[in-house]
């Protein structure tokens, strides 16, 4: 039962990492992590592929991710731990 109560204590989000985005950063975000190329994204979103380009790199460097992969990894991560506190709170 102690086991139980402290797991119910503990913060859901514990384990993923944390991201800082900006709305607009996001929308990029959300669209490459579903594959989309920076063409896609930037006809999508009405953007230039520069603009892409600026977003993905302001998104490294305030998440200190060396790569676009890692940036999307721990969006990814992040979204999950989302879902499943949401998930959670359902039940």
């Amino acid at each position: 039962m102690r086991e139980l109560l402290a797991e119910l204590e503990t913060d859901p989000f514990a384990d993923a990492p944390e991201i800082r985005l900006s709305p607009r950063g996001r929308a990029v975000l959300s669209l490459l992590a579903t594959g989309a190329t920076y063409r896609q994204v930037s006809e999508r979103l009405g953007m230039g592929i520069g603009g892409v380009r600026r977003h993905i790199e302001k998104m490294r460097w305030q998440n200190d991710c060396d790569s676009i992969l890692e940036l999307i990894a721990r969006y990814k991560a992040r979204l999950a731990a989302e879902q499943a506190e949401a998930s959670n709170l359902r039940r």
